[in-house]
């Protein structure tokens, strides 16, 4: 597929790498343990991002995680910085995204305000 796109001029956004919303968490990934989430959500950024880097335009390093926090709720606070960190790292020339919901169709839903993108501009990532 990324062959066809890429011979036919289209641009491939690569959406999503981790979801916070926990419906979209692989059920077996919500019973491991935490040590053993962290080294299979590493292995997720690691190989995705890696497999694909130079092959898309940009990353939605977590999908829905101002409304959403999985993995924030297991590894504490910074978990979505450090996942945007890591995919920076890898994938450094790739713009990164925070892709959300209500951003534009419900300006009232405090969830997804202006302030709460806040501590990505930081990491590169765009709102």
């Amino acid at each position: 597929m990324l062959w066809f796109m890429a011979r036919n001029g289209i641009s491939v956004r690569g959406h999503n790498v981790l979801a916070e919303d926990k419906r979209f968490v692989p059920g077996w990934a919500q019973y491991l343990s935490s040590r053993d989430l962290w080294f299979a959500v590493d292995n997720r950024v690691n190989s995705l991002v890696r497999r694909y880097t130079g092959k898309v335009i940009s990353w939605d390093v977590e999908n829905e995680n101002l409304h959403f926090n999985f993995y924030e709720s297991v590894f504490g606070k910074d978990a979505s910085a450090i996942f945007y960190s890591k995919a920076h790292a890898i994938d450094f020339a790739t713009t990164l995204y925070l892709n959300e919901f209500n951003t534009i169709e419900e300006p009232g839903d405090g969830a997804s305000s202006p302030d709460k993108y806040i501590p990505w501009k930081n990491l590169g990532a765009t709102a």
